[in-house]
């Protein structure tokens, strides 16, 4: 894997966690922030 994928990727997960996060802290978007944390 190139060094150039691999930020890309790490960008992607970092990005995904965050937005798992944010979906967590509200009962009505759980099911979407646990959709994201698992991607």
């Amino acid at each position: 894997m190139s060094p150039s994928l691999a930020t890309v990727a790490y960008l992607g997960a970092a990005i995904l966690f965050i937005l798992s996060l944010d979906g967590l802290s509200n009962p009505e978007t759980s099911r979407r922030g646990n959709l994201l944390g698992m991607v």
